[in-house]
């Protein structure tokens, strides 16, 4: 019998036994995306039958490794047996359960890392008491306070989320805690200290004539110009060039397409089409959007299509990322992180501030394309139904693919009528 026709295993599940590897994932359409669909049961320590669980995923692999998670987690919580006990000190329970509740969590990779330091912001502010000393509304309160006060508002208001999710309902799930203390409490956020020592960033964009001034900049700046061969560390010479020269490219690219830093970080050659009358467009997958629903973006500005192209045709495989790791292209390039691309980006919009006297890029970052490319569209008469899907900026729609619909040919004629390149 080949693999293909394999049966499950159909014997009954023992006390402490799921079905996870016995049944076989399947395809299935969701709202017009593909998804992989495990369903299984988990028989608890005390005989329990929990039947029809199923588990999503974009993989047979996650499927599997999510239900499995999620079925070890039944068995601990559903036992008879808990090595938890609210006794037990929080900081080991955090260590344990909440760092793998997060890890195992649907989320994009940006928000786990975001979510990982929360809680460890938590921990450290919880670290010392028991589980059963720890979980009252006085002790949650000031934990989070402290956090507000020192991360700001932001980092308070997830950081009550995370806590909510990732901490207390696994303690419920444990029955080391019968209700979450802050189930009903809104945060008075007026009281933590708002990040006041810089400009807003949002809705902020570059004219016309700044715009093609940072354009004509970097398509002549030199990405070896000023690097000195390193003292010490991992990175030479030549990975310093190539990090100048992606966080240029990087640049020139999102001043031509308006994509964030995360979507454009995923970018391989292969995601460049060209359709019949030269207008040049990226697939932004639904993978790498981050509103995960896909869409097809324009390179609407000439000279920036060229330069793509270029780049394209450089590549030495349809599988590396445009823009990776300047130490293998073949490795995603992050965009946070001590040595992620966004540090690198930093450095050089505060170096077109100086050299190209437009002080609001000592603080606009790369988002400014999205608002700048908007108003370039606006000035051509692009209705704004129209041109905000092309940036991922429409996620009420129930389409499969965010530009569904839209005439490119007309929209590229349009803009460039008005912003020729």
């Amino acid at each position: 019998m080949t693999a293909q026709n394999r049966k499950a295993a159909s014997s009954r599940l023992q006390p402490g036994q799921h079905s996870v590897d016995r049944n076989t994932p399947t395809e299935r359409i969701r709202k017009g995306k593909k998804r992989v669909v495990l369903d299984w049961s988990v028989r608890l320590h005390d005989g329990l039958l929990i039947p029809n669980k199923r588990t999503e995923g974009t993989s047979k692999t996650e499927v599997r490794n999510r239900a499995r998670q999620q079925a070890e987690m039944l068995l601990t919580a559903g036992g008879r047996i808990s090595r938890w006990k609210p006794t037990d000190k929080v900081e080991k329970y955090i260590d344990k359960i909440a760092t793998a509740e997060v890890e195992s969590a649907d989320l994009r990779p940006a928000s786990v890392r975001r979510y990982r330091d929360l809680v460890a912001l938590l921990r450290e502010q919880l670290a010392g008491r028991s589980i059963s000393a720890t979980m009252h509304y006085d002790i949650l309160i000031d934990a989070l306070d402290a956090i507000g006060y020192d991360h700001g508002r932001g980092a308070a208001r997830t950081a009550k989320t995370v806590l909510g999710r990732y901490i207390t309902q696994p303690m419920m799930r444990h029955r080391l805690v019968s209700f979450n203390p802050l189930e009903n409490h809104k945060l008075e956020l007026h009281k933590y200290p708002a990040k006041t020592d810089r400009p807003k960033r949002g809705g902020q964009g570059l004219t016309a004539e700044e715009q093609e001034r940072v354009i004509k900049y970097l398509l002549n700046l030199d990405p070896a110009e000023g690097v000195t061969p390193p003292k010490r560390g991992q990175w030479t010479i030549e990975h310093r060039i190539n990090r100048n020269k992606n966080i240029i490219n990087l640049t020139l690219f999102q001043a031509g397409t308006a994509l964030r830093i995360s979507e454009a970080l995923q970018v391989t050659p292969r995601d460049i089409v060209v359709d019949a009358d030269g207008l040049m467009q990226v697939n932004v997958t639904e993978g790498a959007s981050k509103t995960r629903t896909a869409r097809l973006t324009p390179v609407l500005i000439g000279q920036i299509q060229d330069y793509i192209q270029n780049l394209v045709d450089a590549a030495a495989s349809d599988e590396q990322y445009l823009f990776g790791s300047p130490a293998d292209p073949m490795k995603q390039w992050l965009a946070t992180g001590s040595t992620g691309a966004g540090i690198y980006a930093a450095q050089l919009y505060r170096q077109m501030a100086e050299e190209l006297d437009i002080p609001k890029l000592q603080y606009l970052r790369t988002h400014l394309w999205r608002t700048t490319m908007s108003s370039r569209c606006e000035e051509a008469g692009i209705p704004r139904e129209v041109y905000a899907p092309l940036w991922g900026h429409d996620p009420s729609t129930n389409k499969q693919h965010y530009t569904e619909g839209i005439d490119m040919g007309d929209l590229l004629k349009a803009f460039r009528k008005t912003h020729p390149s």
